[in-house]
């Protein structure tokens, strides 16, 4: 039985078990996946760590620390070794990014040279906001990538942005055409398809009808592309929009149109916002063409894939939502999920590809492993984060409460400084068991940052090489080239 803490930590309940029955402890004995080498930065983490439950599982991985200081262990730690024994390695660079280059340069040798399948690479980091990065770098370089809804700050995805606006304007109590800002918003998301250069066309080819067909003084580019959103039926774009050649100019629009028109038609006091966003979706009706390009295997189906599990992580907030406030309005959701600064639990199942390098955070990779794991965002401040938890609403008292943990002791900045420490560490342990046979860390210092005490764990100071060759570039395609 374990008990998560505070960070997301699992630690042993010895308190735990079935009502009236006690708790039976079952040792696993053994280890059967991790290198060696691998296995000593394990240990170096776990002799942090206080000692809870049985003390023989914790010896066996201590003795590789013994079998190294004796001079007998099964390699140097430096990142050189091969073979059975594994292999560790860090690098620090003096920008971050340089860390991305690192980190992209890893997963490229140990697919290419060491042959290491994409799914058995993982790249783990301490928060979400560098996860994002990560995802978009690998992109770029046209490396596949997964990752998991739960570590996305979900309001911010491309494909859920322009859902939560829409149903933001069908919502309002004003029932208002929509403003420009919003309009050109709309018309260059993942649904209005437009650029600029699309924009510029329509608003010349409404103007050149306008010209033809006005009796009075011409409107605007600007009223136009209004128009063409909140009165599609209007003459002059009902004329573009009937002719072939303009056709593709004109269906960002005709879609955002059909978009509001859908939520407005729907909406009422007794729909709710998972009804009502449904029939937005519905409406947009792009859910077959990204099906079918999530099937490729190019930059855009990655892209699809993403937008797809970011609806349906959207429609699966939207129904928990409904569950847990029930008669709340769509604006109330829409004001809920714009609030979000963090990424949110999710039970949706996502569409990544068989084929891809993971990029998760420490909590989400547990109960998984890899034949290669990449640390990176190893930072003094950001990892370990040893900022206090559960401040906001006291859970961090009400867990000292329930655990006994009330005595003026307990309860001093020093102790409760070194619990969060402990779960920190917990986290990078947790982190350093998925790896198989490959563990690789990376970390900057500059001006302003310095690596973090976690990068002696993986290789101690006075075991790493200095680089004296030029830092080498990724094995790319346009390095290739």
């Amino acid at each position: 039985v374990v008990r998560r803490s505070i960070s997301g930590a699992m630690t042993p309940d010895p308190h735990g078990g079935l009502p009236g029955t006690g708790p039976s402890t079952m040792v696993l004995e053994g280890n059967h996946r991790i290198a060696p080498e691998v296995g000593k930065v394990y240990a170096r983490a776990l002799r942090r760590l206080a000692p809870i439950g049985p003390h023989g599982p914790r010896e066996r991985w201590m003795s590789l620390l013994d079998a190294d200081d004796a001079g007998t262990g099964t390699g140097t730690g430096t990142g050189t070794g091969t073979g059975d024994a594994g292999s560790c390695a860090v690098e620090v660079v003096p920008q971050d990014y340089l860390a991305e280059q690192f980190v992209l340069q890893e997963v490229l040798d140990r697919h290419h040279r060491a042959g290491v399948p994409f799914e058995e690479i993982a790249v783990i980091a301490r928060n979400g906001a560098m996860l994002q990065r990560l995802v978009r770098m690998f992109q770029a370089q046209g490396v596949p990538v997964g990752q998991s809804m739960s570590d996305v700050v979900l309001n911010q995805e491309p494909a859920v942005a322009p859902l939560l606006q829409v149903l933001r304007i069908v919502a309002s109590p004003e029932a208002s055409d929509v403003e420009l800002p919003e309009v050109l918003a709309l018309l260059t998301s993942r649904y209005g398809e437009a650029d600029s250069m699309t924009l510029r066309s329509l608003r010349q080819v409404l103007r050149q009808q306008e010209r033809r067909t006005a009796a009075a003084e011409p409107r605007g580019s600007d009223e136009l592309i209004l128009t063409a959103v909140n009165t599609p039926e209007d003459p002059v774009v009902a004329a573009v929009d009937a002719q072939e050649r303009y056709r593709h100019l004109t269906r960002g629009a005709s879609r955002v149109a059909a978009m509001i028109h859908a939520g407005r038609a729907g909406c009422d006091a007794a729909v709710g916002p998972e009804e009502l966003l449904w029939q937005i979706w519905d409406a947009a009706g792009v859910s077959a063409h990204w099906a079918g390009v999530s099937r490729r295997p190019t930059a855009e189906g990655r892209v699809a894939d993403q937008d797809l599990d970011a609806v349906m992580a959207l429609f699966q907030a939207a129904e928990r939502f409904a569950d847990q406030t029930p008669g709340a309005s769509p604006r109330a959701f829409v004001d809920h999920m714009e609030r979000l600064e963090l990424p949110m639990d999710t039970l949706a199942k996502t569409s990544a590809g068989d084929h891809a390098v993971e990029v998760l955070t420490p909590a989400s990779a547990a109960g998984r492993e890899f034949d290669t794991v990449i640390l990176t965002g190893l930072q003094e401040g950001a990892w370990p984060n040893l900022n206090p938890r559960g401040q906001l609403l006291g859970s961090g008292h009400l867990v000292d409460v329930v655990e006994g943990r009330t005595d003026a002791a307990a309860q001093s900045p020093l102790v409760k400084r070194m619990n969060v420490l402990q779960d920190e560490f917990r986290l990078f342990a947790s982190a350093v068991s998925r790896a198989k046979n490959r563990l690789f860390a990376v970390a900057v210092h500059g001006h302003q940052e310095s690596p973090s005490m976690l990068l002696d764990l993986v290789v101690p100071a006075d075991q790493r090489t200095t680089r004296t060759a030029a830092i080498p570039r990724p094995i790319t395609a346009p390095r290739l080239i």
